[in-house]
């Protein structure tokens, strides 16, 4: 995952390997998923714990065993709960020119939809989920064409036992709605590190302040100023990994120009202050 992009428009295959794979729990630096989108298709799974997924604004409760598909460009973020859990990420092309197939072509002209929720109690899905996830994890001789024909046999049960639905049509108001998101988040992205105002961020999508706040809500289910705040302590913590900048300097270049509210929002979204955080790192991040 390109770590705080909230668009992952690089590949995340090496060019001859369409799969990629990342486990996360309460150690790795994006175990809160922020909110982002990108152009690979992806499979969640949950290990253990809880984990809430909002895929295009719709929650989905999570579980131990619960598998979730997103379709490219799919807004999507998540928030776990003393859990663990994997993503795989891939690109659907190279099913397409490994095996032509209609149900394929169809899901990328977006014409058909693979169900967002798998069905957990399946015990083929299950075992072809964990054939993959194995073989991601090994780097033995034929470790890459296992996990290939897990890919396969996993679409290969999607299509019997027909996982997938017509694509709605989405109205004019929620597509421009989306479009508008996304042109916030790619804002927030490139100047976070400036003061930023309700007013300016409503301004880049043609709003109102007041207006934005409650579309914005709506979709991300916080606050504009919320969301930019725990964006910068996010950022503030990829630099504390850095371990070449002070705290001062930190908060200064996340956008806090009062160090004591940097603290103050340090605390509220990391639980401790920023200088217990630089203290727990381990030696190797």
């Amino acid at each position: 995952m390109l770590y705080l992009s909230h668009v992952e428009n690089k590949s995340h295959s090496d060019g001859e390997f369409p799969i990629d794979y990342y486990h996360l729990d309460s150690q790795h630096p994006e175990y809160r998923m922020k909110l982002h989108w990108h152009l690979e298709y992806e499979l969640i799974r949950v290990l253990n714990g809880k984990l809430t997924l909002y895929a295009d604004g719709t929650p989905f409760l999570m579980e131990a065993g619960d598998i979730c598909f997103l379709h490219d460009g799919v807004l999507h973020e998540a928030v776990p709960e003393s859990c663990e859990y994997e993503c795989i990420d891939f690109d659907i092309t190279f099913l397409q020119r490994a095996l032509p197939d209609e149900l394929v072509t169809e899901l990328i002209r977006k014409k058909q939809l693979v169900n967002t929720r798998l069905p957990a109690d399946s015990p083929e899905i299950s075992k072809q989920m964990d054939a993959l996830s194995a073989a991601l994890n090994s780097y033995t001789d034929g470790s890459v064409y296992l996990a290939v024909g897990a890919l396969f046999s996993l679409f290969g049960l999607i299509r019997r036992n027909s996982l997938f639905h017509p694509a709605p049509e989405k109205n004019d108001n929620l597509r421009r709605g989306f479009r508008q998101i996304k042109k916030v988040l790619r804002f927030i992205e490139e100047h976070y590190t400036e003061k930023l105002t309700l007013e300016q961020m409503s301004r880049e999508v043609g709003m109102s302040p007041k207006y934005f706040c409650r579309f914005f809500k709506s979709i991300t289910h916080r606050t504009p100023i919320d969301y930019l705040n725990d964006y910068r302590i996010e950022a503030a913590c990829a630099l504390l990994r850095q371990d070449e900048n002070s705290l001062t300097t930190v908060a200064y270049n996340c956008g806090f120009n009062d160090y004591s509210y940097f603290i103050k929002q340090f605390r509220k979204y990391k639980g401790i202050t920023p200088h217990k955080y630089l203290h727990s790192l381990s030696p190797l991040e």
